[in-house]
C-alpha cells in the first residue's frame, strides 16, 4: 500500500483509524529499579562543567527544556479553553520573537511532551466547548499534519532531495556559468531578482 499522498487523504486515514489510544500513566518511582552502575558513569552536574559567570550568561530561555516546562506549558495553554477551541493557524503573528501558537512544537519534537498527551489535552477541551475549529487549522489538525509529515519522510525515497525524490518536481536546473555570474552582478534582466 502506497502512505497517504494528500493532507486529505490522510485524514480519511486517521478517520479510518479512530483517535490514538490515550497515554500511559506515568510510572511511580516504586516502579523504577535502583541504579546499578558506579557512580563514575553519572552525568556530572552543570554547575561542574561551567564557571559561575558561564551559567550567568545563558540568561533566560523562552523554552526551557525538559518534560517539566513541557506540561506546564500545556497545561497553561489550555486553561483558555476559548483559544483552544479557537485556533486557526493561518491566523497569528509568524514574526513575533514569541510563540503565537502553543509554544509546544520544541517539548513534541525532543518527546518532553508525549503527542498523546497533547492530543487528548486538546480532546478534553474540545468536549468541554459547544463549538471549535476542525482540521486542517485546528490544533488536532496541526497535530495531523505534523504527523503525516513525518510518516512521509519515513516512506518516501530521497525525502531531503529533490533527485530521486517522487513526490517534488524535478527541476533542471541550469549550471550555465554566465547565468551564473549575470545573477551575481544583479544582471539578470528580471529587476525583482536583480534588487535581492
Amino acid at each position: 500500500r502506497q502512505p497517504p499522498k494528500t493532507y486529505q487523504s490522510f485524514l480519511a486515514l486517521l478517520k479510518k483509524l479512530g483517535p490514538p489510544e490515550p497515554p500511559l500513566p506515568v510510572p511511580s518511582m516504586s516502579t523504577l529499579s535502583s541504579p546499578t552502575w558506579s557512580d563514575v558513569y553519572a552525568v556530572p552536574p552543570l554547575e561542574s562543567l561551567l564557571s559561575p559567570a558561564d551559567l550567568s550568561s545563558l540568561g533566560p530561555h523562552i523554552f526551557p527544556g525538559g518534560e517539566t516546562a513541557g506540561l506546564e506549558r500545556l497545561e497553561k495553554y489550555c486553561k483558555d479553553e476559548a483559544k483552544v477551541a479557537g485556533f486557526a493557524k493561518p491566523e497569528g503573528d509568524p514574526s513575533t520573537i514569541l510563540p503565537y501558537t502553543t509554544g509546544l512544537s520544541p517539548y513534541l519534537k525532543f518527546g518532553c511532551v508525549s503527542v498523546r498527551q497533547f492530543f487528548w489535552a486538546v480532546e478534553a477541551v474540545y468536549k468541554k466547548c459547544k463549538t471549535h475549529t476542525h482540521p486542517p487549522v485546528s490544533l488536532h489538525g496541526q497535530l495531523y499534519f505534523r504527523e503525516w509529515f513525518y510518516l512521509l519522510s519515513c516512506v518516501t525515497p530521497n525525502w531531503d532531495k529533490m533527485v530521486g525524490n517522487p513526490l517534488v518536481r524535478q527541476i533542471p536546473w541550469d549550471r550555465d556559468p554566465a547565468m551564473i555570474e549575470a545573477w551575481r552582478e544583479g544582471k539578470t534582466g528580471f529587476p525583482w531578482i536583480d534588487a535581492i
